[in-house]
């Protein structure tokens, strides 16, 4: 099954060093990845392939990791109740997010790095003519499962 994780961590490069450790010992599969970084804190997305048992354990293994501050989990939902999609476009990526931004109501931009955005959509929004022009090969429909926030060790 395909899944999106989002992660805020860290800027120490030690983090994302541990977390690309975590997803091969683990045996994620990796699809897509990307980061964003400040002078603080760094953003990162995953397209990973995992079975569903295996993405709750790995949601409450990150909460836990060192240096990770917030933890975001998606589901492909190709039907039904998608309201986030993954957008790679192969031609002028920055136009076509340029464009959804634009002239789809309620969009919002939640990730962006490279040539790979995730949209956050009211649920209304993705029969929207300016999302049902991009190709289907460029974009991912996700549904979020759950987010949470770093656990306090106890």
């Amino acid at each position: 099954m395909q899944w999106l994780i989002s992660l805020e961590m860290d800027a120490d490069p030690i983090t994302f060093c541990r977390l690309t450790d975590v997803f091969r010992r683990k045996g994620v599969k990796l699809t897509s990845l990307a980061a964003t970084s400040g002078s603080v804190a760094m953003s990162f997305i995953a397209l990973v392939e995992l079975n569903e048992a295996l993405m709750e354990h790995m949601f409450h293994f990150l909460r836990h990791s060192p240096g990770i501050r917030k933890v975001s989990y998606y589901r492909n939902e190709e039907t039904g109740s998608a309201t986030y999609v993954f957008l790679t476009p192969k031609d002028s990526p920055g136009k076509a997010a340029g464009r959804i931004l634009q002239n789809v109501p309620g969009a919002r931009l939640v990730f962006s790095s490279g040539e790979n955005y995730l949209f956050e959509f009211p649920a209304q929004a993705m029969a929207h003519e300016a999302i049902r022009a991009i190709p289907r090969e460029d974009y991912l429909p996700f549904a979020h499962v759950k987010t949470g926030g770093v656990l306090s060790a106890s």
